[in-house]
């Protein structure tokens, strides 16, 4: 786990955006998306249900 992912995670939660959080800190949506999964292997836990509606 990086400390960056949990801000990546602090700032998708205020967004509900993957596209603004990657815009938000000059980084590409899919590492946003990888910081995510990153969280959820370390915590073992699911952050994000495939039925929650966030924006791309």
């Amino acid at each position: 786990m990086n400390i960056k992912d949990l801000y990546y995670f602090q700032r998708l939660i205020s967004t509900q955006s993957y596209t603004q959080t990657a815009a938000d800190f000059h980084v590409s949506q899919p590492t946003i998306s990888q910081a995510i999964k990153r969280l959820e292997r370390h915590f073992q836990v699911t952050l994000f249900f495939a039925n929650q509606r966030l924006r791309h």
